[in-house]
């Protein structure tokens, strides 16, 4: 991900082996991006708060398009 004057985009999304990857949104105001594997995973969400550069990452479950959230 890029953060440049209040923007956020997402250069890449490169899953590890095994995985699959699903890009929600790549950008200006938030890039989310999921990474998933036999119903579990991660969603990372990159974004602004204010003017600092902020990011999260939160356990999934599921696959696309049924993913959830915690």
């Amino acid at each position: 991900m890029r953060y440049s004057a209040g923007k956020v985009e997402l250069k890449w999304a490169r899953p590890n082996a095994g995985f699959e990857v699903y890009v929600r949104s790549a950008g200006p105001d938030m890039v989310v991006v999921y990474f998933y594997q036999q119903g579990q995973g991660s969603q990372v969400r990159a974004y602004y708060r204010g003017a600092t550069p902020s990011n999260d990452v939160v356990n999934c479950t599921g696959s696309y398009p049924n993913i959830k959230c915690n």
